[in-house]
């Protein structure tokens, strides 16, 4: 299930590592919540960082991810929300 790979991940070896936490929503979604983000200082004069971000994301899980709460705007996390389902299903239309 996705939820045990996500917290199985462990935290980057970097000056300002990440922590995060998932919470399931559904049997194909969880939100990925980040409250250390290690691009902060970068993020504050290129906001591209955290697009970069959630492609990152999404390529590595290999499901639909979008960023639905930054730091950059006020918020206490970056909250990605991650839908299995809907990358399964354009694989199999591009399958088709």
């Amino acid at each position: 299930m996705l939820v045990n790979v996500c917290r199985s991940w462990p935290a980057p070896s970097m000056p300002r590592a990440c922590s995060w936490d998932v919470e399931p929503l559904d049997d194909d979604t969880i939100i990925l919540q980040t409250f250390n983000c290690p691009y902060h200082e970068l993020a504050q004069e290129h906001r591209e960082v955290c697009d970069m971000d959630q492609q990152m994301i999404r390529q590595v899980l290999g499901s639909e991810v979008n960023l639905s709460a930054c730091m950059m705007d006020g918020h206490g996390s970056c909250s990605f929300v991650v839908n299995v389902n809907r990358a399964r299903q354009a694989g199999e239309r591009q399958a088709q």
